[in-house]
């Protein structure tokens, strides 16, 4: 019933007319925060030293070896901070990925242990998804969000019986039906029951859920109420 990534990029992308998608890379600006030289940070260590013949700004004195030992450490601390940059999108990062993931927590539905399987990439794919998805309240969005899963849907949504609009033979579905709407998925795994082990009250059969099911659920607006029909087996 499913294939590839739990965590395609489709649903992230999808939004209604006029709303721009999100962008594929963060760009960082550049400007003044890149690393400073090993040079240019010796250079302002001995321009803040106090003036005075004690506090000489050869580069040849035992105190300008002092302070370039200081500038490297520096240096080397602001090339990591540099470089912790891109880590701000969890599609490219590495050292904050868990720290993402930490604050994220489980997925609801398990779909982080569906990708964990597939190794960093769709880990940093599933952190990305979650901390971005927006969730909209289009038959389309739910519909591009079960194609990222792999699975094929279709949407129908229920209309009360409404007098001077009803027509002979039309259901007569209360007020209430117009927060219900039907998602329509293929036909899944059913459980079927073993002799020997079937007790006596217990279900003659189980049907496995599909993963869509408890996507939707979740972002579904909470004022409705989705219903899911499977398709029979064949």
């Amino acid at each position: 019933m499913i294939s590839g990534s739990a965590f395609a990029e489709l649903p992230v992308a999808v939004a209604p007319d006029g709303i721009p998608p999100l962008p594929a890379v963060i760009v960082l600006p550049e400007g003044p925060r890149a690393a400073r030289s090993v040079s240019a940070i010796q250079a302002e260590l001995l321009d803040l030293l106090p003036t005075g013949w004690a506090w000489s700004r050869d580069l040849d004195t035992t105190l300008a070896s002092l302070l370039l030992a200081l500038a490297q450490e520096i240096e080397r601390f602001e090339v990591s901070a540099e470089a912790m940059l891109p880590q701000v999108d969890p599609r490219v990062g590495l050292e904050l990925l868990e720290d993402f993931e930490r604050v994220l927590g489980p997925d609801p539905c398990g779909r982080d242990l569906v990708d964990s399987a597939g190794g960093l990439d769709d880990r940093r794919r599933a952190a990305h998804v979650r901390w971005t998805q927006q969730g909209y309240q289009t038959p389309a969005y739910y519909i591009a969000l079960a194609g990222a899963l792999g699975v094929e849907i279709t949407i129908a949504e229920t209309t009360p019986a409404v007098l001077g609009v009803l027509e002979c033979g039309m259901e007569l579905a209360p007020a209430a039906e117009r927060f219900v709407w039907v998602v329509s998925l293929p036909e899944t795994r059913v459980i079927e029951p073993e002799l020997g082990v079937l007790e006596c009250g217990g279900f003659l059969g189980e049907l496995v859920p599909s993963l869509v099911e408890c996507v939707i659920r979740q972002l579904a607006p909470a004022h409705t109420t989705p219903v899911f029909s499977y398709a029979e087996a064949s």
